[in-house]
């Protein structure tokens, strides 16, 4: 067990001379039907490497009481100093799309 960096290594190793984008997440991530195409389309329009988005914190037993609640938390992490990612996260979550002709 390697957690995030050995995963996604392993997606780079993985990837193709016809891939142009890999997509990360948590395995405890909801991602919205549209989400990867808003990614892609953006990462294009801006020519960026590295996509990442708003996220949404549930905190509720399920999807469906938190949406119906309303138990919900919009976070955007613009980055941080090293020191602050000893107490919190200031970086964000894994959810990225990563551009491959970036990564190389």
């Amino acid at each position: 067990h390697g957690y995030l960096g050995a995963a996604r290594n392993r997606c780079v190793e993985a990837a193709t001379q016809d891939t142009d984008f890999i997509f990360f997440t948590d395995d405890d991530d909801f991602v919205s039907i549209d989400a990867l195409q808003s990614l892609v389309d953006v990462a294009q329009h801006a020519q960026a490497d590295i996509v990442t988005a708003f996220f949404h914190q549930f905190r509720a037993p399920t999807l469906e009481e938190a949406i119906a609640k309303k138990k919900e938390s919009i976070w955007m992490f613009s980055g941080g100093s090293l020191a602050m990612g000893s107490i919190s996260n200031p970086f964000g979550g894994a959810l990225m799309l990563v551009s491959v002709k970036g990564l190389s």
